[in-house]
């Protein structure tokens, strides 16, 4: 029997590889906006919900039920190959459907299920059909039948458990994506081979007793034959006993359901002092690195979740128990129950995603469905005559809503608001609790800085408008939209304070901008980050966008003469989509003739391996790509079609516009030279900088897996060997060759600055800031970077 419940641990497992699979290359077709998602999650789990029903049928009339669930397995091993294979080449086909799908219209919607639930309607069948018929072969009879449901289906989930962790943390980031899937389909061709073996054995006499399942009227005549001789006897008290107890598991959820709001708005205490107690112990090393960042995660959710979800995970077999009553229709109810529980919970959590948090909040949300748990205790107990009766429910009752009572009055309505909205020197200038993640908009003032603001997603900041942030985020509108000869039309993915997009609205010769953001809020809090994005949501030739930025170039025909991306942090989950090589081909394909691509390469990982392979990668689709560095170690990569070509006196007359000039001259861009002592390297130059090695691709998004490499931070003394002299692209040589020199001094102490700060060496700092003053006296930034840095100590 062992070998069984390893079978389908092992089985629960593999569900999971190829359900995070499948999710990952689903995005590529059909974007990653909660809605999207959201679709793909219902039809998978709709999909169990079927196989179970179906598989439940099939337990009922099948002799042997071990048999029948090899076949289910190895059927699942092709499936699902199969399956994974038609995602994976989404380039030949997704082309033709990524314009129907992936919106959320009414017949966006639509074709999405129809399409995600027609792709994995087959493998997900079989995955809910292995319960049921597993089930069979194990129970024989109703005394063990909730312990062996329980231990089947607890099992399999924590399989789930360790599938998912695996291939999150493991598989895909050490063989692939797709070397992933054949890890799962593999699970399943050798469980299909011991179910079968084990099939042959009982078959030919081995296991006589597990030869095959008692048929229907063999079952209900055991059962007679038990029930007369007193050894099992099914009788109203027991059930009104299960009914008691599956009355009190509703009221203990709800409990648990209150105490995991109170954990979650302490959840930033949580987790400090696990990462406290870890140093302390001496365990915050090799282990915990490998994790990802993840472990104070892990044990936040296990703080936090474990008593709910187990009080939960004990529902189903008590829910088995009261409602299989003969063994010879074990397979069709625990089909229906099992069905019908998946079902319920994907309906739950589209509920949740949709309705609860959008339009109530987390909060009332939570405590929503506390009170449904207690509503839930209330009618059972009303509706069983023997349970009114019972003065020990009555007093459970009464208990239960005070507590809850109480324990909401003591938390207050606002309570996980304050707890999210809750940061030292800062003031919310906004929060919103919206389908896609929290957003909250975070004001500052500073005496070197001024008034600026952050973007928080999710308690991460994304972005801020600080000088620094300001500056590159600038460039990465200013920087390509100069470097091309004539730029009439602009795409910008990821808006995020808006500070991109607001750049390239100062350049008069842009007659269309395409503004394109995953969260609709981003948009509804541009307003807090004027005057710096410069108003860019009025401005008539800006269209707002809201979409996957990369399900958006699927979409459209349109050619752009810039594009630019300023993401979030490119190791954050689902970021990568936005730096692999096929990614990097798609939006080369919206290029117009002399087109010019920007994208933010973050410098500053504690990895340089990340940064070089960023780099490389678009090197890898582009023929010419040249890095430049506007602020401390925030790079702009640019990659084109054609050599690189910089005319300081197109830049010189462009900066003749006044806005465009005052834009520049506010993050300490005075002049052409200025903006082209930020070049760092091109072509084979950049290629001697960044070095051999892997590119990152769709199908080894090695960003998000960022601990496999060593912790080894890139620094200024590799970059600046490598630094090539701009002179090289220049279209005439310089009228003035000391201003150029001067401005790339400048741009030597900037960098050096950021270093000697970061290492907390505050004098060194001071001195290369004081250096550059002398040269620039004039340059707002290097004014507030002066102001910035602390008083030295008398």
């Amino acid at each position: 029997m062992a070998a069984i419940y390893v079978m389908f641990l092992a089985s629960g497992a593999a569900s999971l590889i190829y359900q995070v699979v499948w999710f990952k290359l689903l995005q590529f077709v059909l974007g990653s906006s909660t809605f999207a998602v959201s679709m793909t999650v219902a039809s998978f789990f709709f999909g169990l919900s079927l196989g179970s029903w179906s598989g439940g049928k099939l337990a009922d009339r099948v002799r042997r039920p071990l048999g029948a669930y090899a076949a289910l397995e190895f059927g699942l091993g092709a499936a699902a190959i199969l399956v994974t294979l038609f995602l994976a080449n989404w380039p030949r086909w997704a082309h033709g459907l990524a314009p129907l799908v992936g919106d959320q219209s009414l017949r966006g919607g639509l074709l999405t299920v129809v399409f995600s639930f027609a792709t994995l309607a087959l493998p997900t069948m079989l995955m809910g059909a292995t319960l049921p018929i597993l089930a069979k072969h194990v129970i024989r009879e109703q005394a063990v039948l909730a312990r062996r449901i329980g231990l089947l289906y607890g099992v399999n989930t924590l399989g789930a458990a360790l599938g998912c962790a695996a291939v999150g943390f493991v598989l895909i980031g050490a063989l692939g994506v797709m070397q992933s899937a054949i890890v799962g389909s593999m699970i399943y061709v050798c469980n299909a081979a011991l179910a079968g073996m084990l099939t042959v054995r009982a078959a030919t006499g081995t296991r006589p007793s597990e030869a095959t399942s008692l048929t229907a009227p063999q079952v209900d005549a055991a059962a007679a034959e038990t029930t007369s001789s007193g050894r099992v006897v099914v009788l109203a008290p027991r059930k009104d006993r299960l009914l008691a107890y599956f009355a009190r598991l509703q009221l203990l959820i709800a409990a648990a359901g209150l105490l995991t709001v109170a954990l979650l708005g302490r959840s930033r205490n949580i987790s400090m002092a696990f990462e406290a107690s870890m140093q302390q112990l001496g365990l915050h090393g090799r282990f915990f690195e490998r994790l990802a960042g993840a472990s104070e995660t892990m044990f936040l959710c296990m703080v936090v979740l474990l008593v709910p979800t187990t009080l939960i995970g004990i529902g189903f077999p008590l829910a088995s128990e009261l409602t299989i009553q003969r063994v010879s229709v074990l397979g069709r109810r625990l089909g229906r129950l099992y069905a019908l529980n998946t079902l319920g919970g994907t309906l739950g959590s589209l509920t949740a995603g949709f309705v609860l948090v959008p339009y109530l909040g987390t909060q009332a949300g939570l405590t929503l469905v506390v009170g449904l748990n207690l509503l839930l205790f209330t009618v059972i107990v009303a509706s069983q005559p023997s349970l009114r009766r019972d003065g020990r429910l009555h007093r459970l009752t009464v208990e239960g809503i005070v507590f809850i009572c109480i324990g909401t009055w003591i938390l207050g309505p606002r309570y996980l608001v304050e707890a999210q909205t809750s940061f030292q020197d800062g003031r919310v200038l906004a929060f919103e609790e919206a389908r896609d993640a929290t957003f909250v908009v975070m004001g500052y003032r500073s005496a070197e800085a001024g008034n600026y603001q952050q973007l928080l997603v999710n308690g991460w900041s994304y972005a801020n408008n600080s000088p620094p942030g300001r500056r590159y985020m600038a460039m990465l509108g200013h920087l390509p939209t100069l470097l091309h000869r004539d730029p009439r039309s602009a795409l910008v993915g990821c808006i995020g304070t808006g500070t991109t997009v607001g750049a390239l609205t100062v350049h008069p010769e842009l007659r269309k901008i395409a503004a394109v953001d995953l969260a609709e809020p981003v948009f509804d809090f541009a307003p807090l980050f004027e005057p710096l994005n410069h108003g860019f949501y009025r401005q008539p030739h800006v269209d707002r966008v809201v979409a996957d930025v990369r399900q958006y170039l699927l979409r459209t025909n349109q050619e752009f003469d810039v594009i630019t991306f300023e993401p979030p942090p490119p190791h954050d989950a689902g970021v990568v989509n936005l730096y692999t090589r096929e990614f990097y081909t798609l939006a080369k394909q919206h290029l117009a003739a002399r087109g010019v691509l920007a994208q933010w390469m973050p410098l500053d990982f504690s990895r340089q391996a990340l940064p070089r392979m960023m780099i490389r990668t678009m090197m890898a689709e582009f023929p010419h790509v040249s890095l430049w560095i506007p602020s401390r170690m925030e790079g702009v990569a640019i990659g084109s079609m054609e050599p690189l070509s910089v005319d300081l006196g197109e830049w010189r007359r462009r900066m003749g516009f006044p806005k465009l000039r005052e834009d520049l001259e506010a993050i300490g861009f005075r002049s052409p030279e200025d903006i082209a002592a930020t070049f760092v390297a091109a072509d084979r130059a950049l290629d001697g900088l960044i070095g051999d090695g892997p590119i990152v691709t769709d199908n080894h998004p090695r960003i998000e897996y960022f601990n496999f490499y060593p912790i080894d931070p890139m620094g200024y003394d590799e970059i600046t060997k490598h630094r090539q002299p701009v002179d090289t692209y220049l279209t005439e040589a310089p009228g003035d060759v000391t201003t150029l020199r001067t401005s790339q001094k400048v741009m030597n102490a900037i960098w050096r600055e950021h270093e000697a700060a970061a290492a907390d060496r505050l004098d060194e700092a001071r001195v290369f800031v004081d250096t550059a003053l002398k040269l620039d006296p004039e340059n707002a930034y290097l004014r507030y970077l002066r102001a910035a840095l602390p008083l030295p100590l008398r």
